[in-house]
């Protein structure tokens, strides 16, 4: 015959957790998720931006030893207040601005825009055009003098400073230098952009 277990004095002990214990458990750990995610998130983008920094950096290093093994000079150019930089020969790049010049100049004669005109670069100029783009949000900034920057075969290059800067929530913020005698790119800072504040208006009489 089974024998039937006898059930423990003072009642059977419980297994398991009641519907209340769940939901506070739940609760507190979405608390905590609230409370951290955005910390994860700003972790991330910083991370993002600094990659893209760095990336630019080593662009333009690459560029420098290009034009020292080549033995011809390479121009590495941005648009200002753009994600869009290009690199090509400094041969090419002579090509464009001249056309750029020409074309300025017949469309100032004929007073049929202010804007200046695209440059004309033919076939083969094109296919020797590196297009690139830096990741969405972020731009270029930087002095007329330092959109431009000449890669010679002596390893020397133009003086340039310009800024990385992200257009989001965090205002991510990156300044690269190439020192035209060294022609090392280095990064100077990385943080984030201070907005400049606007002095408070003075009350009237």
């Amino acid at each position: 015959m089974a024998v039937l277990p006898v059930a423990a004095r003072g009642g059977s002990s419980r297994v398991g957790f009641t519907l209340l214990e769940l939901l506070l458990v739940l609760a507190i750990l979405t608390t905590v998720l609230a409370m951290g995610l955005p910390a994860l998130q700003q972790m991330q983008s910083r991370a993002q931006f600094k990659a893209t920094v760095l990336q630019i950096q080593s662009e333009l290093y690459q560029a420098r030893l290009t034009a020292m093994k080549s033995g011809a000079a390479l121009v590495f150019c941005f648009r200002e207040g753009t994600g869009s930089y290009e690199l090509m020969p400094k041969e090419v790049y002579d090509r464009r601005l001249r056309s750029q010049q020409r074309a300025d100049s017949m469309v100032g004669s004929l007073q049929l825009a202010s804007e200046p005109a695209a440059p004309l670069d033919t076939q083969d100029d094109r296919a020797r055009i590196d297009k690139r783009q830096l990741p969405p949000e972020i731009i270029f900034q930087g002095e007329p003098a330092s959109r431009t920057i000449m890669f010679y075969p002596n390893g020397r290059t133009s003086q340039a400073l310009f800024s990385l800067v992200s257009t989001g929530e965090d205002h991510w913020y990156g300044e690269i230098m190439v020192r035209g005698i060294t022609g090392v790119p280095r990064v100077n800072r990385i943080g984030v952009r201070v907005e400049p504040e606007t002095a408070p208006k003075e009350a009237g009489p």
